[in-house]
């Protein structure tokens, strides 16, 4: 059994941590909810500089 974060630790970089999340589509998972919060963050930034006026 191997310990990604310590392999990754070891390497320098997060190799078999970015393998593991590209290949159970959890990279894609995560920049959605990303852009979504993003969307949102800015709606509310939006409306609050609405009501101000």
């Amino acid at each position: 059994m191997i310990d990604v974060d310590n392999f990754d630790k070891w390497m320098g970089e997060p190799v078999l941590r970015k393998k593991y999340e590209d290949t159970h589509g959890i990279t894609d998972k995560k920049e959605k909810e990303e852009e979504t919060y993003r969307q949102v963050k800015m709606q509310a930034q939006i409306q609050m500089d609405l009501q101000k006026i």
